[in-house]
């Protein structure tokens, strides 16, 4: 099959409904010869920061000798960046060849993330990598990633997201985030309430899993340089990427290294790398683009801590807003529309329609997203990750 027949198969097993059976997941993967691994993994789940730890943590492994692999999601323009070797992502030639060997190794037919989780782990076995980083789609405790027996893991965050899955309270969503915790093995956690520490300690002393709870501090944000700087454990840190959350996800993946022997390129990964709409800000003309995200409550409000600080908060700036309609835009809507008075509403597939999305904006002048490359204001897009690739359609492409 093709890489364009492929990529049509997995749409029409895209997500949706109940979690599957992961003893059937199990089952093809040891069909397929792709478990137990043979090289060392960490399994990252959490609300928000997920992707940023991932990608900070291989780029560390990486810089320290390490033939890393690394599997994310979701994917901005191309579904071949959730997977790939030390920065390097997987041929159109590879993919096809992967899938398809997943595809025959089925019994049942399997959904799409599931497709893509046994995917990687074949790409990493033919790549004979040395680690991995694999991150969660959603959840933790039936995710398919879960399938791996990852000798250390990390959460991130707990915030309300993906409740129809996880279920309705912060207590109900962290038992699903440390679901992935396992026994005798190490787990790095960020910062969550007393009450979301209580629930992962009694679990991490249950598996006899010891947990780590990194704490950063005097961080301070250099917008001219796009960086952050921060201490941990008295050593002082910069990172290439903006924001106190950013400082905060970067103390885990510091944790992280100390426990997995990476110390040798974290200090350069930190520096070298820089994400993709984690606050991005690209100069277009005499204007910026700030790229944002931010899809839940918890994102909004740590992208709005550092955009207030921000030389771009007093400016003239449109915001541009779209969501999944699954997610929670009434409350989103609500913390941005105190922050902006001009609103340009995005839709793409399973997006929220604007039409609804308009009731939460109050007092707002409304711009057509086909307006955007004449204006003279700066461009805020907060949101889906895949707000990115709809904006690419509608602003100068040399620029982006």
């Amino acid at each position: 099959m093709t890489f364009k027949e492929l990529t049509e198969l997995l749409k029409k097993r895209s997500c949706g409904g109940k979690k599957g059976n992961l003893s059937l997941l199990k089952k093809t993967a040891k069909k397929l010869g792709v478990l137990p691994v043979n090289y060392k993994t960490v399994l990252i789940a959490g609300t928000n920061g997920k992707g940023t730890v991932a990608h900070l943590l291989a780029e560390a492994a990486m810089k320290s000798g390490f033939k890393t692999g690394l599997f994310t999601s979701p994917h901005i323009f191309d579904i071949r960046e959730r997977i790939s070797v030390n920065n390097k992502e997987i041929s159109q030639r590879d993919f096809c060849s992967c899938l398809e060997k997943v595809l025959s190794a089925e019994v049942k037919p399997l959904k799409f993330f599931e497709l893509l989780t046994l995917s990687a782990l074949v790409y990493f076995k033919e790549k004979k990598v040395d680690f991995a980083v694999f991150e969660c789609g959603i959840g933790g405790l039936k995710d398919s990633t879960n399938i791996i027996d990852a000798g250390l893991s990390i959460i991130t965050s707990v915030a309300k997201d993906h409740e129809k899955l996880l279920g309705n309270t912060l207590e109900e969503i962290a038992f699903q985030k440390a679901g992935i915790i396992k026994k005798e093995k190490p787990c790095v956690l960020g910062q969550v309430s007393p009450k979301i520490l209580k629930i992962i300690e009694d679990i991490c002393i249950k598996e006899s899993a010891p947990l780590i709870v990194p704490v950063c501090q005097n961080v301070k944000l250099d917008f001219l340089k796009n960086e952050t700087e921060f201490t941990y454990r008295n050593k002082k840190y910069i990172l290439n990427m903006l924001g106190e959350k950013a400082a905060q996800n970067a103390t885990l993946v510091i944790s992280a290294s100390n426990i997995l022997g990476f110390n040798k390129g974290l200090k350069n990964a930190l520096l070298k790398i820089a994400l993709p709409a984690r606050f991005e800000i690209k100069k277009i003309g005499k204007n910026y683009l700030i790229q944002d995200g931010a899809h839940n409550p918890a994102a909004i409000k740590e992208f709005l801590n550092t955009f207030v600080k921000s030389p771009y908060f007093k400016q003239e700036n449109i915001l541009v807003y779209g969501v999944n309609a699954e997610k929670d835009y009434k409350t989103c809507a609500k913390l941005l529309n105190s922050y902006f008075k001009k609103i340009c509403l995005a839709e793409f597939k399973k997006s929220c329609p604007k039409e609804k999305l308009k009731k939460y904006f109050k007092n707002c002048a409304f711009i057509n997203v086909k307006d955007l490359a004449k204006t003279k204001a700066n461009i805020v897009q907060v949101g889906s990750f895949y707000l990115s690739c709809e904006l690419k359609k509608y602003l100068p492409k040399k620029q982006l």
